[in-house]
């Protein structure tokens, strides 16, 4: 019985929520996993007119709510979904992550009908991901909603896949971020 339901768990994990993308694929895009692991999966979006990929995120989703990692040639994203909001455009606010000592707030710069979306400089990310990697689990807190406890079993497969596709994006700030993983 376990079995079967971690089987379904993953085949749920397979299939990327648009909230975390960003965008629904098109039928002329591929979207590829680069790596399930535990309770995170890391994948890329192509558009095969372009050389590259066009979005690169590192997610993991419960039945009601989800967390990811987004990067594009513009910028890296945090997402934060919930299936039962019904947000209205422009909301302003907070996301705030706690890892262990790990605290730090995330101004929304953007959301869609159920998810908050703040960008996070390439410095920001590293030190984020490093307390992920020491972690099993975070909580998230989206403005004045209850904080909800997401698992990071996995995270540390799919963020290192994450940000190999980010490289190959070109991402904002990559050289940043290769410096500061040196």
């Amino acid at each position: 019985m376990l079995r079967v339901i971690a089987a379904a768990a993953a085949a749920c994990l397979l299939t990327v929520p648009a909230a975390l993308t960003g965008m629904p694929a098109r039928a002329d895009e591929a979207v590829h996993t680069l790596v399930v692991s535990g309770d995170w999966v890391a994948k890329e979006q192509q558009d095969p007119a372009a050389a590259m990929q066009n979005v690169c995120i590192a997610f993991t989703a419960a039945a009601d709510n989800g967390f990811g990692l987004r990067a594009t040639a513009d910028d890296f994203e945090l997402r934060y979904s919930d299936n039962s909001w019904v947000l209205p455009a422009n909301v302003s606010g907070n996301l705030v992550i706690d890892i262990g000592r790990y605290h730090s707030v995330f101004a929304v710069t953007g959301n869609t009908r159920n998810t908050a979306i703040a960008t996070i400089t390439p410095a920001r990310l590293h030190i984020l991901i490093a307390a992920m990697e020491r972690a099993g689990s975070m909580t998230v807190t989206a403005g004045v909603a209850a904080p909800q406890r997401i698992s990071l079993r996995g995270s540390n497969r799919a963020t290192t896949a994450f940000l190999s596709c980010a490289a190959s994006v070109g991402a904002t700030g990559q050289d940043d971020w290769i410096r500061l993983s040196q």
